[in-house]
C-alpha cells in the first residue's frame, strides 16, 4: 500500500502539472478498489468518501486563513481536482500507516511535514501557499484534526 501511495502521489502531481488528469484519476481509483479488497482495509470507500469530504473543507479553511490561493480562474469553493485526489490518496495513506505505527508519531509527522508539499505545489505552479510558521503549523494543525476524524470514523 505504501508504494501505491507514494506512486499515487507522484502520478496525481505530475498529471496536474502536465493536464493529465485521467491519468491520476485512473491511478487512485484503481489503488482505492485494490483497498477495498484487502481484508485489513474493510470500509476504505466509506472512509475516502469522509476523508474527501473533511479535504474539501480543510483546503477553503487555508484559503480563508490565506495560507493557500488556488489558480485564479478555479472560481468554485470545490478545491481543484488534483487536490481532491491527495486527499483521496492521503486516506490510503493514512489507514495503512495507522495500521502500522504509533498514532501520536504519525500525526507530529503530519504536523511537520504536510506544509512543504504545499510549497512544492507552489513551486509547480499549481497554487500559491503563504510561507510562514503561522500556514506551516496551521495547515499541519488542520491535517491532524481532519486525521482525528478520520481516524474516528474508522474504528467506528
Amino acid at each position: 500500500m505504501f508504494l501505491l501511495w507514494q506512486w499515487n502521489w507522484w502520478c496525481i502531481v505530475l498529471s496536474a502539472k502536465f493536464e493529465l488528469g485521467l491519468l491520476a484519476l485512473i491511478s487512485v481509483f484503481a489503488s482505492l478498489y485494490y483497498a477495498s479488497r484487502q481484508r485489513e482495509t474493510p470500509g476504505i470507500i466509506a472512509l475516502a468518501l469522509v476523508s474527501l469530504f473533511l479535504g474539501i473543507l480543510a483546503e477553503n479553511s487555508f484559503v480563508w486563513f490565506g495560507w493557500v490561493s488556488w489558480a485564479p480562474s478555479h472560481q468554485s469553493w470545490i478545491p481543484p481536482w488534483f487536490l481532491l485526489l491527495l486527499w483521496l490518496n492521503m486516506t490510503l495513506a493514512w489507514d495503512f500507516l495507522m495500521a502500522k505505527f504509533s498514532k501520536y508519531w504519525l500525526y507530529a509527522l503530519f504536523l511537520f511535514t504536510v506544509s512543504p508539499a504545499y510549497y512544492g505545489g507552489e513551486k509547480l505552479d499549481l497554487i500559491e501557499a503563504s510561507v510562514s510558521l503561522e500556514s506551516w503549523l496551521g495547515i499541519g494543525f488542520i491535517y491532524c484534526v481532519v486525521l482525528y476524524f478520520i481516524t474516528s470514523v474508522r474504528k467506528g
